[in-house]
């Protein structure tokens, strides 16, 4: 597994298509590269249904048609426009702002996030704790549903994936 902090480069191999068989810390995006490689620019100005991956780590559902007209090269929605790190997502993560388009354009619109691996741990052992019923996990599962400008969807202790949507980023 790659350190949380280490961003995957671009390998056309694994970006291109989610089907083949994408390493841990591998992007990916439905449709691939190579199908909106071929859209034209007001097939780009609205992608209805993108999604983008990254393996292990978790997926961004984009709930509203989006423009990637904006794009220099298609593949900077991996890891560049779209970050997933550990227990996160960042659209737009190097923007101080100023690039970030408004609510509602670009990649700036509704979405369902779901995250992995956002287990609580314990204190002493650094262990993910899986059980519901702990009070770590109790007071775990209220925090993720009153996190700010999210609205909570679900927490599967089992694979401590987190799904939740946000408006806008």
């Amino acid at each position: 597994m790659l350190p949380s902090n280490e961003r995957v480069p671009p390998d056309s191999q694994t970006l291109d298509e989610c089907l083949t068989t994408p390493q841990e810390g591998d992007y990916c995006v439905e449709p691939s590269i190579s199908s909106l490689s071929k859209l034209g620019y007001e097939e780009l100005a609205k992608v209805a249904g993108l999604v983008v991956k990254r393996i292990g780590f978790g997926e961004i559902r984009f709930l509203e048609p989006v423009d990637l007209t904006t794009l220099t090269k298609l593949s900077d929605l991996l890891g560049e426009q779209v970050r997933f790190d550990e227990m996160e997502c960042s659209v737009y993560p190097d923007s101080d702002g100023v690039d970030k388009p408004p609510a509602g354009n670009g990649l700036n619109v509704r979405a369902r996030i779901t995250l992995l691996r956002c287990w609580p741990l314990d204190k002493a052992t650094r262990q993910p704790i899986k059980d519901h019923k702990h009070p770590s996990a109790v007071k775990h599962l209220k925090r993720l549903k009153s996190m700010k400008d999210t609205a909570f969807e679900n927490f599967d202790f089992d694979e401590g994936k987190w799904t939740f949507i946000v408006e806008h980023f």
